[in-house]
């Protein structure tokens, strides 16, 4: 489901997606939820820095 917004982006950045041509907000949405599930997908096998190893220094 499609939600309409306004938004304000730099000139530059509109300009980039819409020089590649029909089909630039659903662009700007695929890049957007990119980075959304990047921020949000598990870290496997990445080391946990936030607490303590367990071992005694």
């Amino acid at each position: 489901m499609k939600k309409k917004i306004s938004i304000y982006v730099d000139a530059d950045v509109l300009e980039y997606f819409k020089a590649k041509g029909k089909g630039y907000q659903a662009r700007i949405n695929k890049v957007l939820r990119q980075e959304m599930l990047r921020e949000t997908a598990p870290s496997y096998g990445k080391k946990d820095t936030s607490s303590k190893s367990g071992k005694d220094s």
